[in-house]
């Protein structure tokens, strides 16, 4: 009876599920934010068709698998491409009205402060004039700029290199006079972070996973006066900007994450269910990355210990019901 339990867990997991396929192995489930009406057909066209169906049945141990996870771009630039489809700009200003804490910043946004950066702004428009950063996360928009670029999200390898992709629409306005503005620049700037996860697996008995931050900069930057592209501009704006991603590349480092500290946790009562997790692995495809665990069979169980959990396992549907 006790092994329904994993069976009705399977079944109302279909229910859910965009994809549903038996072998004589294993049970194939697919989720997407698409199936579940979520994506309009506007958001959905954004993102593009990634084929699945990579697997490894056994590691080189031989341990058959217990259970794997693969994911794709689709499921960050899912949640992405409702952003990306904002066709709507937002006040700097307004948004820092709202939280207390930046209020005080608003004295900042003057033509003054930008002349810092960029010179001409003063000899424009005069010393301490107010100004507003209108920004965008929309792709159309942006598109405007960089007519062939990606959309803002995430992008894995197959080779473990992720990149988070960031595109930002600006629109600098000047208050030339009390409550009149006038459009002074238009700013199209990617913002690029890249990583590198990793498994080294030359000891079997001591595993280890990576995340290594590599690299963040600006791939794309964009300064337009009207149809006018100010050349000068983004060389200062590309190098102040440069200095400040520095110091932020000062602080990268590696974080490891040994499988024997990860296999410590596992729950002791895998082995009520007749087996224990042996090994956890990663394999990466172009756009996708697969999390594995392998099993190994176990006799030795602790009687006390199993009674609670196969009581406590017959109970949860009556738990969750109520």
């Amino acid at each position: 009876m006790d092994t329904v339990i994993p069976l009705a867990a399977i079944y109302y997991a279909t229910h859910f599920s965009e994809i549903f396929e038996v072998d004589d192995k294993f049970v194939t489930l697919g989720f997407s934010l698409d199936h579940f009406k979520l994506l309009t057909e506007k958001q959905n066209k954004m993102l593009k068709a990634i084929k699945h169906g990579f697997y490894n049945e056994a590691n080189a141990e031989g341990d058959d698998a217990l259970f794997q996870l693969s994911v794709d771009d689709n499921l960050f630039n899912s949640l992405t491409a409702v952003f990306a489809s904002v066709d709507k700009s937002f006040s700097g200003r307004e948004v820092m009205k709202q939280n207390p804490k930046t209020r005080p910043f608003l004295n900042m946004l003057t033509t003054s402060t930008i002349g810092t950066v960029i010179p001409t702004f003063k000899e424009e428009y005069g010393e301490d004039k107010n100004i507003d950063i209108m920004f965008s996360p929309s792709h159309s928009l942006f598109l405007a700029g960089f007519p062939n670029t990606k959309m803002t999200g995430i992008y894995i390898d197959k080779n473990g290199n992720w990149k988070v992709q960031i595109n930002i629409v600006m629109n600098l306005n000047v208050e030339t006079s009390p409550r009149n503005w006038e459009s002074a620049r238009d700013i199209y700037m990617t913002v690029v972070f890249k990583m590198k996860t990793a498994v080294n697996s030359t000891d079997p008995l001591a595993k280890v996973f990576s995340v290594t931050p590599k690299n963040i900069e600006i791939t794309n930057l964009k300064v337009l006066k009207g149809e006018e592209e100010m050349q000068m501009e983004q060389m200062m704006i590309q190098s102040v900007t440069n200095i400040q991603l520095e110091n932020v590349k000062k602080m990268f480092r590696t974080f490891p994450y040994t499988m024997k500290d990860l296999l410590k946790q596992n729950p002791k009562e895998l082995s009520c269910l007749g087996f224990n997790v042996a090994d956890i692995d990663a394999s990466f495809k172009k756009s996708q990355v697969q999390f594995s665990a392998y099993y190994k069979p176990s006799d030795s169980m602790d009687a006390k210990l199993c009674k609670a959990f196969m009581d406590e396992l017959r109970q949860s549907p009556k738990k969750i019901l109520s």
